[in-house]
C-alpha cells in the first residue's frame, strides 16, 4: 500500500474510533487532496474503505457549513510552471499528498516522476507523497 493509502485510513480509522464526532481539524486543502485520492490509480489499487468515503464525507460537510463555495474558493488560487511560467487555476494541477506540491498539466516531459506500486506517481519535491489530481 502507498503512503497516502496508510496515512489517510489511519486519519478514518482514529476519527471511527472515537465515535466518529464532526471534525475539527478540516482544512481545505486536506480534503482536496483526500478527495482527488480516492479517485486516483492508487486508490483503485489499493482500496478505499466504506469508513474513508464516509470520513471525507463528514469533512466536506464541515467545510460546506462553514463555506458553501469553499472548493470554488480554493480552486481560484493560480499556479505557474516552473519549466514554462504559464498560469494555471489550481484545478487543473496535480497535487501531493503529502507536501502539497503543485504540478500543472503542461511541460510533463520535463519532469522525471517514479511510477509506485500502487500506479500514482511519486512526488519528486518530497518523494513521500503522491501525485494525484
Amino acid at each position: 500500500m502507498g503512503f497516502a493509502s496508510v496515512a489517510y485510513g489511519a486519519a478514518a480509522q482514529r476519527w471511527d474510533e472515537a465515535g466518529r464526532q464532526e471534525p475539527t481539524d478540516v482544512n481545505g486543502e486536506g480534503v482536496m487532496k483526500l478527495s482527488c485520492w480516492i479517485n486516483s490509480p492508487g486508490a483503485k489499487h489499493d482500496g478505499v474503505s466504506d469508513r474513508l468515503r464516509t470520513y471525507l464525507a463528514a469533512q466536506q460537510r464541515v467545510l460546506e457549513g462553514r463555506n458553501p463555495n469553499w472548493l470554488d474558493d480554493l480552486f481560484a488560487d493560480n499556479e505557474y510552471c516552473s519549466y514554462c511560467g504559464q498560469s494555471w487555476r489550481i484545478e487543473n494541477c496535480s497535487l501531493c499528498t503529502y507536501c502539497s506540491a503543485t504540478y500543472p498539466p503542461c511541460c510533463g516531459e520535463k519532469r522525471q516522476f517514479k511510477l509506485l506500486k500502487n500506479d500514482n506517481r511519486e512526488c519528486s519535491s518530497c518523494h513521500q507523497g503522491e501525485i494525484v489530481g
